[in-house]
C-alpha cells in the first residue's frame, strides 16, 4: 500500500558523564510503500545521500519487540532496535566505515489500518562509551483512492 511516511529522529551527544549537548533533530517526510506479511511490517522508500548525490534505498522492519533499519546506496548500513539488547551496526560511507554499538531502552508500535506508529528510545555507543541518546519516531499514513491522505492535526 501507498503512504506517507514521516521519521522523526532527535539525539542528543553526551559530553561526559554529567552534562550532554543541545538536542539535533532530522526529520524526513516522504512517498513509500507500506508491507505487512508473517507478522512483520515492512516500509520501503529512497532518499538522497547526504554526503553525496547517489540515491539510497531504505527498508524499515517492524516485528514484535525488533526493529531494523537497512540502507543501500551511496552509503551502507544495518541498524537493529531492540530492547534489552545491544547490537552491533555498521555505518559505511564513502569516506570509510564506523563500528558503532546500539541499545535500546524502549521499543513500543501501534499498527492499525489508517495509521502506524513507532517509537524507539535507544543510544549509541563507540569503543563502549555512550555517544548519544535517541529518539526516533515512525508514523505512515495510507493515500486514499482520490490520492489525498489524511494526515490530521498531528502528523
Amino acid at each position: 500500500m501507498n503512504v506517507l511516511l514521516k521519521i522523526v529522529g532527535t539525539g542528543e551527544g553526551v559530553v561526559d558523564d554529567t552534562a550532554q549537548s543541545a538536542p539535533d533533530a532530522v526529520e524526513t517526510i516522504t512517498d513509500a510503500t507500506l508491507y505487512r506479511k508473517d507478522g512483520a511490517v515492512y516500509l520501503f522508500y529512497s532518499g538522497s545521500d547526504m554526503d553525496s548525490s547517489l540515491t539510497t534505498k531504505q527498508r524499515i522492519t517492524i516485528r514484535d519487540n525488533y526493529l531494523e533499519l537497512q540502507r543501500s546506496g551511496g552509503m551502507q548500513m544495518t541498524m537493529t532496535i531492540e530492547p534489552g539488547e545491544l547490537h552491533d551496526c555498521q555505518y559505511v560511507t564513502a569516506y570509510g566505515a564506523l563500528s558503532m554499538q546500539i541499545g535500546c531502552s524502549s521499543l513500543s508500535v501501534s499498527d492499525e489500518t489508517e495509521r502506524f506508529y513507532a517509537m524507539a528510545d535507544y543510544s549509541i555507543y563507540v569503543d563502549g562509551l555512550k555517544l548519544s541518546d535517541n529518539h526516533l519516531t515512525i508514523e505512515a499514513r495510507p493515500y486514499r483512492e482520490d490520492g489525498t491522505i489524511d494526515v490530521g492535526a498531528d502528523f
